[in-house]
C-alpha cells in the first residue's frame, strides 16, 4: 500500500487537468497512473506498465466505462515491448 506522500505526489498530476484527451494513430504514449474512481482511493496502475512507452495504432474505441475511451497501442519499452493491446485512455498521457 502506498503511503501518504506519495499517494499526495501521485494525486498532484491529476491537478493539471490532462483530461479528456484524445490520442492520434501513431501518437507516441506513456503508461501512468489513472486516477482514482472514489475520493479516498489511490491512483490506478495498468498493470506493471508505469511509464513504459508505447504507440497508439487505433483510433478511440468506446470502452462503456467513461475511462477515457479505449485504444490498441503496441509497447515500445519495458517487458511488453513488441506486444499490442488494448487500454484505456485515462492511463495514458502525450510522451514529451
Amino acid at each position: 500500500m502506498r503511503g501518504c506522500s506519495e499517494r499526495k505526489k501521485d494525486m498532484e498530476q491529476f491537478d493539471v487537468a490532462r483530461f479528456p484527451q484524445k490520442f492520434s494513430l501513431g501518437d507516441l504514449v506513456e503508461i501512468v497512473p489513472a486516477p482514482p474512481r472514489y475520493s479516498n482511493s489511490h491512483p490506478r496502475k495498468w498493470y506493471d506498465a508505469t511509464g513504459v512507452l508505447a504507440t497508439v495504432v487505433s483510433d478511440m474505441m468506446y470502452d462503456g466505462h467513461n475511462w477515457g475511451g479505449r485504444y490498441t497501442v503496441v509497447y515500445l519499452s519495458g517487458g511488453w515491448s513488441g506486444v499490442s493491446g488494448d487500454i484505456y485512455g485515462d492511463f495514458l498521457k502525450p510522451y514529451r
